[in-house]
């Protein structure tokens, strides 16, 4: 009888255990379901910001391309330049929302990944800028890397609004770029002392940050590009040995 009684007894905690277990596992796959729907949610609103992105990049181009073609005098004057223009330098890229701020980091949908040999490899940056929030946008969208640093000038001629602007632009990248305060803003002249001048006051703050040991330092103005990924930078300037360019 005791050991009819010790059956029972484990019968009953055996299939306890089985019914807890299956409890569990119900949660889990509850949970599962709801991250994969908060995932799939996340994903196609991104999407859609990026096919609606597109496709007006696509029109704009699509309407000088049939300009062009079907036009035997262009008018650089005419209202299909216009708008464009206008289009490209409308005064605010929204990146002080973190929705906007995060799509805009975006390359086709996805976070760029960066190797180990440039994250041993890190890189400064000096960028001297004075107008075209866009275009200044796109550069640094392009160079920017987590464990590289930034410094920005913004010329002291430049309208306060689009100082405001660089500094919400900074605010979306992350720590790692820096804006000269207003104060140390120089009035760079093209040609003049001045333009090396906004350079060496970028470099002091560069160095002086020791969170990121970087190794060499890169001078940029806003409006350029680069022809170079990061990591082909970082092949170039490990081959020169520790030598400048200048």
């Amino acid at each position: 009888m005791m050991f009819s009684h010790e059956i029972k007894t484990f019968t009953i905690r055996f299939r306890h255990s089985i019914q807890m277990k299956r409890l569990i596992l119900k949660c889990l796959l509850i949970l599962s379901v709801l991250m994969l729907y908060c995932l799939l949610q996340s994903f196609i609103g991104v999407s859609n910001d990026l096919n609606q992105f597109q496709t007006e990049k696509y029109s704009e181009v699509k309407r000088i391309c049939e300009y062009l073609l079907t036009t035997k005098g262009v008018n650089p004057n005419n209202g299909v330049f216009e708008s464009i223009q206008s289009n490209q330098n409308q005064s605010s890229m929204y990146l002080s929302n973190p929705h906007k701020c995060e799509e805009f980091k975006l390359f086709q949908g996805h976070v760029i990944q960066s190797s180990i040999e440039e994250k041993l490899f890190p890189l400064a940056f000096s960028l001297s800028v004075h107008q075209n929030i866009k275009q200044v946008s796109r550069l640094l969208r392009l160079i920017y890397r987590p464990h590289n640093l930034y410094c920005i000038h913004v010329d002291s001629k430049s309208p306060i609004e689009f100082y405001d602007q660089v500094l919400e632009l900074a605010r979306c990248f992350g720590l790692n770029v820096m804006v000269l305060n207003r104060t140390e803003s120089i009035n760079v002249q093209w040609g003049y002392y001045s333009l090396l001048e906004a350079f060496l006051v970028c470099a002091d703050k560069l160095i002086k940050n020791t969170d990121y040991m970087w190794k060499y330092l890169l001078n940029l103005n806003g409006q350029e590009l680069p022809l170079r990924t990061n990591w082909e930078l970082v092949a170039a300037l490990k081959a020169i040995n520790g030598s400048n360019v200048v």
